[in-house]
């Protein structure tokens, strides 16, 4: 049986890798999945580094996740992207329907949850509280307002 979930994805990208967790089975929402393929396209076809896929509650505490994060429902990834920074990653993303994005200093965060209470939010440096972006839609119009491009 084969361990890929798409032409580019296996699930073992995505396990959560704590010692409890390396033998249980996960479950990763193949849209999710799908939604990345698109986001890989648009960026050239750079391979995608899962850096955070599914995570497992005491996993997403250590990592500084919410207490209702998506990583723990597998509709999350925390991706980087060879040679290409988080910015334009999620330049490109951010025309694949369904999909909300965070901004990190050396990541983005994928996910496909209904924008709550923003469709992208920023955190500038990490352990700071996340700026929303609120009813704006454009993600550029968002970064220039925060001064990040």
């Amino acid at each position: 049986m084969s361990n890929y979930l798409s032409e580019h994805f296996q699930s073992w990208e995505f396990k959560c890798p704590c010692s409890e967790c390396k033998k249980k089975k996960i479950h990763i929402d193949l849209n999710l999945v799908y939604r990345l393929e698109e986001i890989r396209k648009k960026i050239g076809n750079k391979p995608i580094d899962i850096t955070s896929g599914v995570r497992c509650k005491a996993e997403n505490y250590r990592a500084g996740g919410s207490s209702n994060s998506p990583h723990l429902l597998g509709k999350a990834a925390d991706i980087q992207a060879e040679g290409a920074s988080p910015v334009f990653v999620a330049l490109m993303a951010e025309t694949v329907n369904g999909v909300r994005l965070g901004l990190y200093p050396n990541h983005l965060h994928v996910d496909i949850l209904p924008a709550n209470p923003s469709r992208y939010w920023l955190v500038k440096k990490y352990n700071q509280t996340p700026i929303y972006s609120g009813d704006e839609r454009e993600l550029q119009n968002f970064l220039r307002k925060e001064n990040v491009i």
